[in-house]
């Protein structure tokens, strides 16, 4: 397997300037073809195809911009913030960026020459179980060195939460392929390296076009699925917003005319018919009170907010602060620990935790009420925990309380809602996260908010105990 041969050279180098105009248009920021020929000939050519990679970019890259200029191709995913219209500030990023990355790929190239090399010279291994090795190895350090990395994917990475990729994400398609798929064709240009000479290493490269442009046929198909599915999605979202925000005010106006009429002709009306008007004008509260809670829902749920990095120790002190008053008034103490930092949607959140403390104040026994908020650490999964030693939930209504207008009937809470959960639900799940409790009547609460993305842990001075507020 010596890349010695100066066939080998100029065939790589113009094979992979040939695949680099040719990205077929992929979704995700990949193309088989060219990876794999980069990643097989490092065992045919060696060293050597680093140099001959960064030599063909000196023709490719320029020849790629001046194509895009004038319409006549679009440029590959990587290569728009480096070659296509961006600012002088956004350019420089992006080159730095894009620098990085092909520092790690060269490395990456380097790195299976050598794995390979020793695993032959030094344990006599074949040439599949030898490229087996050295893929798989390389990936996984290759892998480790992309978390720590500050890459542009590497925060895309973050923002979706760990291990908790949907089945239509793209990124799964590029994990797979860059996992099971790649290194299956490194192995068969290999074997056809060593069967059949140059020809048939080029061959097969160019062969990898196919499995290529059918991913790419089932990632734009699914992708088109997607955007139908979250264009049905939000015209719903817009057709209920509007008709309970058209009911709202037919509503109060019925209610307020129903009053007006109990106020001036109650007096002359039988006992039934005041009792039927007390009944409309009880009915026509509890649906303006639902058509006002659904509005609440779509303001906080769906309101476009920026991620961005949030305290979540500050995030309780705001909470406290407003429901302070409430849980003096119940002589309620709320303990707090301290809890981490994540990347998330700070309004949101702030909703969440008020709804779910004054969900414990409003249950908790008329003395000696206690609040607890603490937070476990687990990798990169922070969860928080709201304890109280209220009334409790029966097991029959654990997971139907956070359904909208679901609530736990109870003699000493007839106004609830049933929206506050739904809106602590939806804010986690919005996040990446899930939430439950674990409850028992007359026994307290424990309500958990599983939220993945942990910038940070616990602080480092954070106090021995909780601190009560």
């Amino acid at each position: 397997m010596e890349g010695s041969s100066r066939a080998v050279y100029v065939a790589y180098f113009f094979l992979a300037l040939v695949l680099q105009f040719v990205w077929l248009g992929s979704r995700f920021p990949f193309a088989l073809p060219y990876y794999t020929a980069m990643n097989a000939f490092a065992y045919i050519a060696g060293p050597a195809v680093v140099t001959l990679e960064y030599a063909q970019r000196l023709i490719s890259y320029p020849a790629l911009a001046w194509l895009a200029r004038r319409g006549w191709m679009s440029l590959p995913p990587p290569l728009e913030p480096v070659l296509g219209n961006a600012e002088p500030g956004q350019r420089l990023q992006a080159w730095i960026d894009h620098g990085t990355a092909g520092t790690l790929a060269a490395f990456g190239v380097l790195l299976r020459y050598g794995i390979f090399v020793w695993l032959q010279s030094s344990f006599e291994l074949g040439l599949i179980p030898a490229i087996a090795v050295a893929e798989f190895a390389t990936l996984a350090l290759l892998g480790a060195l992309h978390a720590m990395m500050p890459l542009p994917m590497t925060e895309a990475l973050r923002l979706g939460g760990v291990l908790r990729w949907r089945l239509d994400d793209e990124r799964v398609d590029l994990v797979v392929v860059v996992i099971l798929v790649a290194p299956l064709f490194v192995f068969v240009i290999n074997l056809a390296w060593v069967m059949e000479g140059l020809p048939a290493a080029i061959g097969f490269s160019l062969a990898t076009f196919g499995p290529h442009l059918l991913m790419k046929l089932s990632n734009d198909r699914l992708g088109r699925v997607e955007g139908l599915l979250e264009s049905k999605q939000q015209e719903l979202k817009d057709l209920v917003h509007t008709v309970a925000h058209d009911l709202k005010s037919p509503i109060s106006s019925a209610l307020l005319t129903t009053d007006l009429v109990l106020d001036r002709d109650g007096g002359s009306l039988g006992a039934e018919a005041r009792e039927d008007l007390g009944r409309v004008v009880r009915l026509l509260s509890r649906a303006e009170d639902m058509v006002r809670d659904l509005l609440r829902l779509f303001r906080i749920v769906w309101e476009p907010e920026r991620r961005t990095e949030v305290d979540l120790d500050q995030t309780i002190a705001g909470v406290l602060e407003a429901i302070q008053p409430k849980a003096a008034a119940r002589g309620a103490r709320i303990i707090t620990a301290p809890l981490p930092r994540i990347l998330g949607q700070a309004v949101k959140l702030e909703h969440a935790f008020s709804n779910l403390l004054e969900n414990a104040v409003k249950h908790l026994p008329a003395s000696g009420g206690v609040i607890a908020v603490e937070a476990r650490i687990e990798s990169t999964v922070a969860t928080i925990c709201v304890r109280d030693n209220g009334c409790g939930i029966p097991s029959d209504y654990h997971h139907r309380i956070f359904e909208l207008y679901s609530r736990v009937p109870r003699p000493s809470d007839p106004q609830s809602s049933g929206v506050g959960l739904a809106i602590v639900k939806r804010v986690v799940e919005a996040h990446g996260g899930r939430v439950w409790v674990e409850s028992e009547a007359e026994c307290g609460s424990r309500f958990y908010m599983q939220l993945p993305m942990i910038i940070s842990s616990l602080r480092d001075n954070a106090p021995d105990a909780p601190a009560a507020s």
